[in-house]
């Protein structure tokens, strides 16, 4: 090619000003540039050769020398190589998008350097190939990829490999995000079944595993550091999910600190052959421990939350509970719910509560319930044998089966604060009512005595009332009753339970009807405190002033209709005192105001008599028998004999016990038989 000196300055500076390219080359050999000229592969603008020096660069695109280019007056060339600095220089490259990569199928893009930074705060840093490999150029070099987001290799492209290889691989930074992206991913991929492990701030020789189960160890100490292992061996079953971590090891241990997140739809322990004893599934919001197979089930922790507000918790089987020196609270924030709910629907018990401890040989209640105001006392409480307790201060033993205690001063005595209040219909107005004062009432909700009975409903003799039932029809005693005033007993007694046989023709045997009365003083329930409870049997106080009254009535029924009745009044003086006037128990018996009423078959041969049995007994005996003043041969064989006797006295003589007397007096001789 000639040359065109217009455009050529000392042949190292040419311009083809002869062809539409106008290319322009610089270079120091004259023959390099007209050979460059020359070559229609090179398609670029402008061409230094040998080499340049500038400080600051900007091109478009930089690409590498072609295969088609001619080399051959170039020494040293070799076409399709990118270098970017030599042996030792830092080369960094910066930018929002930087892309390094290749344009042919099957190309490698070699990225070598003793520190290596791609990449910077806030960039993105994208590499793209078929294979890429990052390594390192000798022994102990380190390869450092950072960014914010790392992305490596590409996502649903078959085929696709990323190979790191270096001494020490650091990926990502702190507050980074690095993404590995494909269908397999492998860690020290030996078909020996090498284990991965990863270890970090060992001081001295490195340890490692090898061939799945030994251990290799230096001599140096584990100052710091985590470990984490992954399988004893290769897993070559085939997978039916496109993306699977396969843990198998005898014993798999994870340790966290501060926090375990395990974030997935589904969360299974188990084989299918084997049923899963632990599962979270997400996607139908479901928790399950425990299968068929499941024999105990443990969670320990100090605190140990099941459920939620508004939530609802059900525990199905045999449900123990132990506190072992701790406590079992059930707290509710929620007003319009129930801190602890049991819905039975299947046993026969819904509850059951065992206390079976003992503290020091002292044992505890079975159940405390307790309100905020009063912490004093226990609103309900059963303790360790059963007894219950309401209101009872929590350091006063129970004292009843059924103990109440309405003394508590937090509680207004406005509201409705009775003791115990017993319906038999809903708002009934006519209950068994304990007021807070004592007070009992039987048929009214305000009784105005300690005991007021009502029986407004109730008809006598069992009949139906108009409301057609049969209610109470009023007080029963069944047995002696005892009233209590002043420091006097008045004391009743009754009976009529013996039927009297009668011999043909007998005229002249007695029969006897009376009672058999014994004091005790061994514990005597005095009507006032201020009594002294003194012995009216011993000295000073057996001085006369203890004469106790009886008022008696008898009748007697025979079997022919007749009947007979006898009323009087008989004192007696309880003394056994033979220093004292010779004066022995009973003494001084007088008989006043006696009345007598016989018909046809019956009489009272003698007057009623009170005999002394020993020091605190004595017998009222009341004697009748048969007459014919008809003269007739129909008489009573049979006849009942009914008496009741009041006992008027003071209460220093005691209880008073009376046993019914029914006796025969066969030959009136006071020798007694009794009947039968």
């Amino acid at each position: 090619m000639s040359d065109t000196y217009l455009y050529s300055i000392n042949r190292v500076i040419n311009i083809d000003n002869s062809t539409t390219s106008k290319r322009a080359v610089i270079g120091t050999n004259a023959n390099q540039i007209y050979s460059n000229l020359e070559d229609t592969a090179i398609t670029s603008q402008c061409r230094i050769i040998g080499g340049t020096w500038t400080d600051d660069l900007v091109v478009n695109n930089i690409v590498c020398h072609p295969s088609s280019e001619d080399a051959s007056y170039i020494s040293g060339q070799t076409n399709n190589i990118l270098n970017i600095a030599s042996d030792g220089n830092v080369v960094n490259m910066k930018g929002s998008n930087i892309n390094i990569t290749s344009i042919e199928d099957n190309s490698i893009t070699n990225i070598n350097g003793k520190t290596l930074n791609m990449g910077e705060n806030d960039s993105i840093t994208t590499i793209k190939n078929n294979e890429i490999t990052i390594t390192t150029a000798g022994q102990e070099s380190i390869t450092t990829i950072n960014g914010k987001t790392l992305n490596m290799g590409e996502n649903g492209v078959t085929g696709t490999a990323v190979t790191l290889y270096g001494k020490t691989i650091n990926m990502g930074e702190q507050d980074t995000t690095t993404i590995l992206h494909s269908e397999t991913i492998k860690f020290n991929d030996n078909t020996d079944g090498t284990r991965v492990l990863i270890e970090n701030g060992i001081s001295g020789n490195s340890k490692y595993y090898t061939s799945g189960a030994t251990y290799n160890s230096g001599s140096g100490d584990v100052t710091y550091g985590a470990l984490i292992e992954i399988g004893n061996g290769v897993n070559s079953t085939p997978q039916d999910t496109t993306a699977h971590i396969n843990l198998q090891a005898s014993k798999i241990t994870i340790n966290a600190e501060d926090t375990l997140n395990l974030s997935t739809k589904a969360f299974g322990l188990g084989t299918p052959s084997d049923p899963a004893y632990f599962e979270l599934d997400n996607n139908t919001s479901n928790i399950q421990i425990g299968a068929n197979g499941l024999q105990t089930l443990t969670m320990h922790g100090s605190n140990i939350n099941i459920g939620e507000s508004n939530g609802t918790v059900k525990i199905f089987g045999n449900v123990e509970m132990y506190s072992e020196g701790s406590n079992i609270f059930t707290n509710t924030l929620i007003e319009e719910t129930s801190a602890f709910h049991i819905h039975n629907t299947g046993t026969k018990t819904a509850l059951t509560v065992i206390q079976d401890n003992s503290v020091s040989g002292v044992g505890h209640n079975l159940v405390e319930f307790y309100t905020q105001e009063n912490q004093d006392r226990t609103p309900f409480r059963i303790d360790d044998v059963g007894r219950v307790g309401m209101g009872v201060d929590t350091s006063v033993d129970l004292k009843a089966w059924l103990h109440i205690n309405r003394n508590d001063p937090d509680i207004s005595s406005a509201l409705p604060d009775d003791l115990l209040l017993i319906e038999d219909t809903d708002n009934d107005a006519t209950p068994f009512i304990i007021k807070k004062e004592g007070d009992v009432g039987i048929g009214t909700d305000v009784p105005r005595y300690k005991l007021d009975v009502w029986s407004g409903t109730s008809s006598l003799n069992g009949q139906q009332n108009d409301a057609g039932n049969i209610n109470a029809k009023g007080i029963a005693f069944r047995d002696v009753v005892y009233i209590k005033q002043n420091h006097t007993n008045r004391i009743m007694y009754a009976l009529g339970n013996k039927l009297y046989t009668h011999p043909a023709g007998d005229f002249t045997h007695s029969c006897v009807t009376g009672f058999t009365f014994t004091w005790n003083k061994n514990d005597v329930a005095y009507a006032n405190t201020d009594n002294s409870g003194v012995d009216p049997l011993l000295p000073p106080n057996n001085d006369g002033t203890f004469v106790f009254r009886m008022t008696c009535k008898l009748h007697i029924a025979g079997n022919d209709g007749h009947v007979a009745f006898r009323r009087f009044e008989i004192f007696v003086n309880p003394q056994n005192n033979v220093a004292d006037f010779n004066k022995e128990m009973p003494a001084h018996v007088t008989i006043a105001d006696m009345f007598d009423s016989a018909y046809d078959h019956y009489e009272f041969p003698v007057e009623p008599l009170v005999k002394k049995i020993s020091t605190d007994t004595c017998q009222l005996q009341i004697k009748w028998k048969l007459r014919n003043t008809t003269g007739g041969i129909t008489m009573p064989t049979t006849s009942r004999a009914y008496l009741d006797v009041e006992f008027f006295g003071h209460e220093n003589i005691g209880d008073v016990r009376a046993e019914p007397l029914n006796a025969y007096d066969i030959v009136n001789d006071g020798e007694l038989t009794p009947v039968v």
